[in-house]
């Protein structure tokens, strides 16, 4: 795992305890932020509790320094974002100086730039048009439009000559280019909406793209296509052979899934069910059923995808997939249900979790927090790779309820129902 301690030790002048410590509370804070103990987790509020924790292990004169590095790099940060704002507005005061605006203008300016920054150029100058109708004058807007238009042909331009690089060997024209730009356009929009994998893109002939070409054109548009395919074939397979790694370690899972959380799991459920009535047995009864039932959904409908994807060149990822979704049988999911089940009520009149029932599902999950830890870090080789921004909401009132009421009260039971599911994933 990291070293963080080591790469600060000589800027803080840091004791080796000092730095084993301090990486101890490194290792610390990502386990806790990956798997958070309480939710919901908040990310400013763990950053601000470890910087105390970590202030603590340091002494006068390394608490001095180590508030003088913050305070430059802060500094640092701010300098580079002040010169970066100053850039910025010399820049539009040069592209706009044509319509003479005002140092306010331009700072308006700077914010639809800045607040669209992912947004098409077409839909910024419409937000300027909006922006500033009511102050400009006729001329002015004809200025302004004579600026946009030469800011479209220069775009328009990059992209014709990009087209044209892309697909050099075809020789394309202007109007040829013209099309595989409006068609690309258009691709991009629907990818927004629907993901569509490189596999999936080059095994598909599209017709478009014939009508855009002429015969010799399109005889190399195909035998470029299909090299390309191949290539991503290879790539494909090389990486869903990697996958048995993870594999590996979801079967690792299901075995201490099996042994260790669920026998303890079934036997609360087992506790819970001697005091439901009738209503309530029938209530489990059709709860269990319509789980089972969204778990196959979710297998079917995962396979359908992978195939339609892929076809049959990521089995391993296909079993992936279905080992994660049978583990549902030995360590529910309530939130599968949450679009016709309310698991903030408890819609039980005989079953609720008593304080020693909570004190050993909370030892549970502590035993699967950490075996989940072990297992992240095994894994990975640094928790850098994984740092980013990490908010996680509180579980629903009753979530703990439902995941025991779910379970079958005999563990070999769930390990059918997981097992039946998995029967065609096998090598």
């Amino acid at each position: 795992m990291d070293s963080i301690g080591k790469g600060i030790q000589n800027q803080l002048d840091l004791t080796e305890s000092q730095v084993t410590e301090i990486d101890l509370l490194f290792r610390d804070y990502n386990r806790e932020m990956f798997f958070p103990i309480k939710k919901p987790f908040s990310l400013t509020l763990h950053k601000i509790a470890y910087l105390r924790k970590l202030i603590l292990l340091l002494d006068d004169q390394q608490l001095t320094k180590f508030k003088k590095i913050k305070r430059k790099a802060k500094q640092k940060q701010k300098d580079r974002n002040e010169r970066a704002l100053i850039n910025q507005k010399k820049n539009i005061a040069e592209k706009y100086k044509v319509l003479k605006l005002n140092s306010t203008q331009i700072d308006r300016m700077v914010s639809i730039s800045n607040n669209n920054k992912r947004t098409n150029h077409d839909i910024i100058q419409e937000k300027i048009r909006a922006e500033f109708k009511d102050e400009l004058s006729a001329k002015q807007f004809k200025d302004l439009e004579l600026i946009f238009n030469q800011k479209n042909k220069i775009i328009l331009s990059n992209k014709i000559e990009s087209i044209k690089s892309t697909y050099h060997y075809l020789g394309l024209h202007r109007d040829q280019a013209l099309a595989f730009i409006e068609l690309e356009e258009k691709n991009t929009e629907d990818h927004k909406i629907t993901y569509t994998p490189r596999f999936k893109q080059l095994s598909t002939i599209n017709p478009e793209i014939k009508e855009i070409l002429n015969d010799v054109q399109f005889q190399k548009y195909e035998e470029n296509r299909k090299g390309l395919l191949e290539r991503e074939l290879i790539s494909l397979k090389r990486n869903d052979e990697k996958q048995r790694q993870e594999i590996k370690w979801l079967k690792e899972k299901e075995d201490f899934l099996t042994t260790e959380l669920l026998p303890k799991l079934s036997e609360i459920t087992n506790e819970l069910i001697q005091f439901a009535n009738q209503e309530d047995l029938k209530t489990i009864y059709l709860l269990r059923k319509q789980y089972a039932n969204k778990i196959d959904n979710l297998i079917v409908k995962s396979t359908k995808d992978l195939k339609a994807t892929y076809q049959d060149y990521a089995p391993n990822n296909l079993r992936i997939s279905i080992l994660n979704y049978s583990h549902y049988f030995i360590n529910p999911v309530p939130n599968i249900l949450a679009e016709t089940l309310d698991l903030n009520t408890n819609i039980f009149s005989h079953i609720v979790i008593n304080e020693n029932q909570k004190q050993r599902i909370q030892k549970i999950n502590q035993i699967l927090r950490m075996h989940l830890i072990e297992s992240m870090e095994r894994r990975i080789k640094s928790y850098v790779t994984l740092l980013g921004g990490v908010q996680q909401a509180a579980d629903p009132t009753y979530h703990e309820l439902y995941r025991l009421i779910l379970l079958d009260e005999k563990p070999a039971i769930n390990i059918m129902n997981m097992q039946n599911r998995q029967v065609n994933i096998n090598d």
